[in-house]
């Protein structure tokens, strides 16, 4: 059976910047704006899922305010923020 996120947990897929542009900040004002727009819809927690190893984007997520959930779906490490 697969797991069932509640209505109100917003998802982001595939969340990515050009390795040319990392580091200039587009990646942390567009998680921003995604934030900012899910919390005027009532959502309660932004989910996404990285692969972990080199060059992956955990520390920026932490960052953010991610943290882990102990999920993994498909290799995927997968991280909330809860909005409340």
């Amino acid at each position: 059976m697969a797991y069932r996120d509640p209505p109100d947990a917003f998802w982001v897929w595939r969340f990515m910047i050009d390795a040319g542009h990392q580091g200039s900040g587009y990646g942390h004002r567009a998680l921003e704006l995604l934030v900012d727009e899910a919390r005027q819809d009532g959502v309660a927690e932004v989910k996404l899922s990285y692969h972990p190893g080199e060059h992956s984007p955990h520390a920026f997520y932490t960052r953010f305010g991610f943290v882990e959930t102990g999920e993994v779906e498909e290799e995927e490490v997968v991280m909330r923020l809860p909005l409340g």
